[in-house]
């Protein structure tokens, strides 16, 4: 005869947690669509670039690649307010406020004809 295996909750456990108003049930997790992953995984890009370098990545010709991209993809995210919706409840730092409130990471570069606007899609 095959031996059950002790469950590690007991209904006595259950009913006390119900009593005192725990849900224990796993909360449901959201689908998202492949582009909505995207705009995610950039925020979180963008997010490690602030977390290691203590500063907003800027869009400067002196900078490194991968910095002037997440500057284009986080200007991009400001502007859209679809955009700016999906990482919000991730954003503790508030990189995706209005676009308005924030300056232009792109401005901040000077002499803008050496380096043609590249256009990030999400």
């Amino acid at each position: 005869m095959a031996k059950s295996t002790p469950k590690l909750t007991t209904d006595e456990d259950l009913e006390l947690l119900a009593e005192l108003g725990v849900n224990i049930a796993p909360e449901p997790t959201r689908e998202y669509s492949p582009r909505e992953e995207r705009i995610i995984a950039g925020f979180e890009e963008i997010d490690r670039f602030v977390a290691e370098k203590g500063r907003l990545p800027q869009l400067m010709g002196d900078r490194d690649i991968f910095e002037r991209l997440y500057a284009v993809r986080l200007e991009r995210l400001r502007e859209s307010a679809e955009c700016r919706a999906l990482p919000e409840p991730l954003d503790s730092q508030g990189f995706t406020k209005e676009a308005e409130n924030l300056p232009n990471l792109t401005q901040t570069y000077s002499n803008r004809q050496k380096f043609p606007e590249h256009r990030v899609r999400f």
